[in-house]
C-alpha cells in the first residue's frame, strides 16, 4: 500500500486518530507553560489527553516539545501514543508533520487535530465529530464550529494527508481548510469549539493556577 492511500479499516469502521499538540513554549503566557497550569489539581494537558482517550476515536497520539519529560508525566498513565517533535521550534506545522507519521503508521483513515490548551473540550464533542465523519464516510473534512465560527477539533481525512506533510511554519492547517472550503462538513459544539487558554491573564481569570515554563 503507498503511504497515502485509504488505510484499512478495523471492523467495517472508519479509524481515527486523535492528535494532540503540545509542543510548543507557551511563548504569551510569560514564562509560565500553560499545559502545566492546573484546575482542580489536574493539569491542562492531562485534562485534554484524557478527553481524547475517553472518546470513541480509535487511537490518541500527542505530539511533544518543549518540556518534554514534563508533559510525559502528566499524562504517563493514560493510553496514548507519545512522539517528540525535535523541531518544535519551526511551528506547529512540524508537529502536525509528526503526528501524522504516527497515525499513517496506525493506520488511521482520519486525524483529529486537537489543540492541548482548550480547556471545555470534552469527549462527548471529539464523538460529536468522529460520528459525522463516519455518517460521511471519511471523505470530507469535519469542523467544530461555535454558533458558526470556525474552531478545533477538526478531523482531516487520509485524501489530505499529502497536503499535511507539506506543511510550513506555525499557522496550522489553515492553508488545507482553504483549499477544502467548499466541501467542509461542520459540526456545532458550542462556546468548547472556540474557547482557549492562550496568556497568563485567560489562565487566571479561568481559576488555572499557572506552572513554571
Amino acid at each position: 500500500m503507498h503511504k497515502y492511500e485509504r488505510c484499512d479499516q478495523i471492523g467495517g469502521r472508519l479509524t481515527i486518530a486523535v492528535l494532540v499538540l503540545a509542543a510548543g513554549r507557551s511563548t504569551r503566557t510569560g514564562g509560565w507553560h500553560k499545559l502545566l497550569a492546573t484546575f482542580d489539581g489536574i493539569p491542562l494537558i492531562r485534562r485534554s489527553v484524557l478527553a481524547a482517550s475517553g472518546s470513541a476515536c480509535d487511537n490518541v497520539v500527542v505530539v511533544t516539545g518543549h518540556l518534554d519529560d514534563e508533559i510525559r508525566s502528566a499524562i504517563k498513565d493514560i493510553p496514548a501514543q507519545v512522539v517528540h517533535n525535535s523541531d518544535f521550534e519551526s511551528g506547529m506545522a512540524t508537529s502536525i508533520i509528526v503526528g501524522l507519521r504516527e497515525a499513517i503508521r496506525l493506520r488511521a483513515t482520519g486525524v483529529m487535530i486537537c489543540l492541548s490548551d482548550m480547556p471545555d473540550i470534552t469527549s462527548e464533542h471529539l464523538d460529536l465529530l468522529a460520528t459525522k465523519f463516519r455518517q460521511r464516510n471519511g471523505k470530507p473534512i469535519v469542523r467544530a464550529v461555535a454558533a458558526g465560527e470556525p474552531g478545533h477539533p477538526i478531523i482531516f481525512p487520509d485524501c489530505t494527508y499529502p497536503e499535511l506533510v507539506k506543511l510550513a511554519g506555525d499557522v496550522g492547517a489553515r492553508a488545507v481548510v482553504r483549499r477544502h472550503r467548499r466541501s467542509i462538513v461542520d459540526v456545532e459544539i458550542g462556546p468548547a469549539a472556540t474557547t482557549d487558554l492562550d496568556t497568563l491573564e485567560s489562565l487566571r481569570e479561568r481559576g488555572w493556577l499557572p506552572a513554571q515554563g
